[in-house]
């Protein structure tokens, strides 16, 4: 329907009687429930009119027939007792007959008589009865035939009289009937105006529902708000229609603007994102992406400012009214974004630096280079850096405080936790080496490689504690540092198994060589010796006989000792037979060995060595790791005034510790001393300490060694322990 159709029309009488759309509907709600109700007025009106009539009407003619019945047995019933009982049964039901039919009987349902003339004749009736008929019958009864003769032609009279009135009661209920009929006629006819009623009504509703649907179809504001007419319901929605429309209408207008001023805004945020792109790529500069912010905000100059950067404009320009708040957001994330990036590539180029400098601890380390890269990256007054071996015990470590690094014995367990973990000041987790040095909160970094833990990073802050932004930079950091860590480890295992190498093949080499002589010269040498006890000779010519051969055998013994020494680091030697042997008594045994050796150079020997300590281990390696240690710690005394040796097995957690601690002058690299041909000795051959952390790491332990502050020094085997208590 086109709007030129849709004319405005004057309101019909309904509407200006019932301006109200809900009141029109709810008079038709109550005519309609009035119709609802009509058949139901009609059908009680015809039952209350007729309702008893039936039996009125039948009881009305059976009083003729009584009367005759009563007329004919009264000749009998002079001589005939129970004739006489039936004649006066039926004069009594006579007289209440007539009695009813005036007043009605409810508990029979007779009706009492249906209008004023019929009640009258009724009336007259039971009056007749009672003061003329029944009295003479009654006389009748008693003998006189005169009275019988006479009585039958009044009652005939009355017999045709009952007879009008029946007639009489018979069209009252006819007329009643009659009304009833036309009533629900009247009714049938109001029903039908009454749904023609509410037919146009619901027609004129859906008539201007759609006429309005035409007009929204066509958004159309004016042209709906002309179909107000009124104030009804239709006419509100109506007018709500008009002004959506027209509001819809506007926001359009707004959103088209709207568009074209994000159009604009878009391209300078692309030529906002392009500058700031050139910008990172070392092309560009930053304050032309700040000239180009000004310029598309319409400010008069633009800055970054703070940590973290954020952008401030500064000054609206004359000409221009400024920018929205979302332009401005947008540009602002943009530089947040863009300084992000700035920042993580910075980050990553001093990462970069930091794992070169970690990738050198294996040789010579830059320790300028660790100490500001590590710096820049998370700031610190002290660091350590821990790597583990594959049971996540300290393998070795270094320490960083001062732009000194140091490299410390691995005296302690790799305790890192799963994560980068803040640990407070004063509290017992963290490296217990970097709280001795720098008190206070410490940062804890685990360095993982395939998923497992092969070391960690500790830093520690004297004042203050690490930011969430600390922390971020510590998770960044640890897969590069475990990188360039994991080649340290590789370094250190090849070349670690080099020089096992090379000094295995020249051990093999040189037990081919002097091995068999040795053993030749020892036979020899043992023949001497019976030969000399056998001679005669002076007994100062004997002793000196014999000094000389104990200095050869001395020697040669020393000879073996080394052989054997470098037969040990033979390849086929890292696969041992192990058996579960008590470690307290291989202790015990070595120390009756060097009993006598250290009673000579008044050393005293402090025994700490509990109950069975069970290991599983090679027993004669074992016993040679002990026999390298104590012998060292005796050497070690020689010139010492106090000269003490501790020998101890202690339990920690599910390893023993033995320890042999010495009053010597120290060790001055407790890392170093390990290393293959490393001694201080002038006659030394620096592979006992060697070969002792070979066997214990053909053990599965650890051996470890560290400078006592009070003097001397303490080496310490880790091994773990094979009873109920540890698992096996």
């Amino acid at each position: 329907m086109a709007p030129s159709e849709l004319q405005k029309r004057p309101p019909t009488w309904a509407e200006r009687g019932l301006p109200s759309l809900r009141a029109r509907f709810y008079v038709l709600l109550a005519a309609l429930a009035a119709l609802a109700l009509a058949p139901w007025l009609v059908t009680e009106e015809l039952r209350r009119g007729t309702d008893g009539f039936a039996i009125a009407i039948q009881e009305t003619g059976s009083l003729r027939f009584r009367l005759l019945q009563i007329l004919v047995q009264v000749p009998q019933a002079r001589s005939d007792g129970p004739a006489r009982e039936r004649v006066e049964t039926l004069m009594r039901e006579q007289s209440e007959l007539l009695d009813h039919s005036v007043t009605g009987n409810p508990s029979t349902g007779f009706a009492a008589c249906p209008a004023p003339d019929v009640c009258a004749r009724f009336t007259a009736h039971r009056s007749r009865w009672t003061d003329e008929l029944r009295p003479r019958l009654q006389t009748a009864l008693d003998g006189s035939d005169t009275a019988l003769d006479a009585l039958t032609t009044d009652v005939l009279l009355e017999v045709t009289e009952l007879d009008l009135t029946v007639r009489a009661a018979a069209r009252v209920v006819q007329d009643r009937m009659e009304r009833n009929a036309r009533l629900g006629s009247w009714a049938s006819v109001g029903s039908v105006l009454l749904v023609a009623l509410v037919a146009l009504g619901v027609g004129q509703i859906f008539t201007r529902i759609r006429r309005l649907r035409a007009l929204v179809d066509v958004s159309d504001d004016r042209a709906i708000r002309e179909q107000v007419r009124g104030t009804d319901e239709l006419d509100a929605l109506a007018r709500a229609l008009g002004k959506g429309i027209a509001a819809e209408r506007e926001q359009r207008e707004a959103e088209a603007r709207r568009a074209e001023e994000l159009a604009v805004q878009q391209l300078a945020v692309g030529g906002v994102a392009e500058s700031l792109s050139k910008w990172l790529a070392g092309s560009g500069s930053l304050d032309r992406s700040l000239r180009e912010v000004a310029l598309a905000t319409g400010h008069e100059r633009a800055e970054l400012a703070g940590d973290p950067a954020t952008l401030r404009l500064h000054g609206k320009a004359a000409d221009r009214d400024g920018a929205d708040d979302v332009l401005i957001d947008t540009l602002s994330q943009i530089f947040a974004i863009a300084c992000l990036a700035d920042r993580l590539l910075a980050d990553k180029a001093v990462q970069g630096r930091l794992a070169v400098a970690l990738g050198g601890l294996s040789g010579r380390p830059d320790e300028t280079e660790i100490e500001e890269s590590l710096s820049k990256l998370i700031a610190h007054d002290a660091a350590v850096i821990e790597l583990y071996d594959a049971n996540r015990r300290v393998d070795d470590m270094w320490a960083m405080q001062g732009g000194r690094l140091e490299r410390l014995p691995a005296l302690c367990d790799g305790g890192a936790p799963e994560q980068v973990t803040l640990v407070p000041p004063n509290s017992s987790a963290g490296c217990a080496v970097l709280r001795q040095r720098c008190g206070g909160a410490q940062l804890v970094i685990p360095l993982r490689m395939n998923q497992d833990l092969t070391g960690a990073i500790y830093l520690a802050r004297g004042v203050g504690e690490f930011s969430d932004h600390d922390l971020r930079n510590a998770q960044a950091l640890a897969p590069v540092a475990a990188s360039a860590l994991a080649r340290v480890q590789l370094e250190a295992r090849l070349r670690f198994a080099e020089q096992w190498s090379t000094l295995g093949a020249f051990g093999r080499l040189l037990a081919h060589e002097i091995k068999n002589p040795l053993n030749s010269l020892g036979l020899e040498l043992n023949l001497l010796e019976r030969r000399v006890a056998k001679l005669e000779l002076p007994s100062a010519d004997r002793e000196k006989l014999t000094s000389s051969v104990g200095v050869v055998k001395s020697e040669l013994a020393r000879l073996t000792k080394l052989t054997n020494e470098y037969l040990s680091m033979s390849p086929k030697s890292g696969a041992l037979e192990v058996q579960p042997v008590d470690l307290s008594e291989i202790a015990a045994s070595v120390a009756r060995t060097h009993a006598a050796t250290m009673a000579d150079r008044a050393i005293r020997l402090e025994e700490h060595l509990p109950g069975p300590a069970m290991v599983l281990g090679h027993p004669d390696k074992l016993k040679q790791l002990v026999h390298n240690l104590l012998g060292n710690a005796i050497e070690a005394m020689v010139g010492s005034s106090v000269r003490v040796a501790t020998l101890a097995i202690r339990r920690h957690g599910a390893e023993y510790e033995l320890a042999i601690r010495d009053t010597g002058p120290g060790i001055s690299d407790p890392v170093a001393i390990f290393t293959p041909g490393f001694t201080t000795k002038a006659s030394g051959t620096g592979m006992g300490l060697a070969i002792s952390q070979q066997i214990a790491r053909q053990h599965g332990g650890r051996l470890v060694a560290r400078a006592i502050e009070t003097g001397g020094a303490e080496f310490t085997l880790s091994i773990a322990a094979h009873d109920s208590g540890a698992p096996n």
